[in-house]
């Protein structure tokens, strides 16, 4: 049951994907949909092996956000694409398999969230946090934004 509402999750976020605009919007649900599947893939692997994936993934994801924030246009929001993402929603409920898992696959899963976890999550948000200061930092002192910005006082 609880795998079942995870995809239930993971499958409402995929389809109010369709509906973002904005570049920032878009990867903050890349970033969840990141940590939903390394979460799902820790339920079956170990727990390591779905953290290096979800940093490698985030690493690969940040370059091309910023790619793609210098290069385009501010966009305004739109109210488009809800009857699409309500409609297979509905598709999955109605086709949907409701199988049941193993509780050793579900405690498995609980040790990614481990309190041991805990420092090795806060070093390795830290270690990318520094990366994130030290990149701006440098784009910043060589003016380094490919969109000219003109502020106006």
């Amino acid at each position: 049951m609880t795998l079942l509402i995870f995809e239930f999750f993971f499958f409402f976020i995929l389809c109010f994907v369709m509906m973002v605009q904005q570049p920032l919007g878009m990867g903050g649900f890349l970033l969840l949909v990141a940590f939903l599947v390394s979460v799902y893939i820790s339920t079956f692997f170990s727990s390591w092996f779905s953290m290096s994936l979800f940093l490698i993934y985030i690493g690969g994801m940040l370059v091309l956000f910023g790619y793609v924030v210098v290069l385009i246009p501010n966009f305004v929001f739109s109210a488009k694409g809800y009857f699409l993402s309500f409609f297979s929603l509905f598709f999955f409920f109605f086709f949907s398999d409701f199988g049941e898992v193993s509780l050793f696959v579900l405690d498995f899963s609980f040790s990614f969230f481990s309190f041991l976890n805990f420092y090795v999550y806060l070093g390795l948000g830290l270690v990318l946090f520094v990366g994130l200061v030290s990149v701006s930092k440098i784009c910043f002192f060589q003016m380094g934004s490919l969109r000219p910005f003109f502020f106006d006082s």
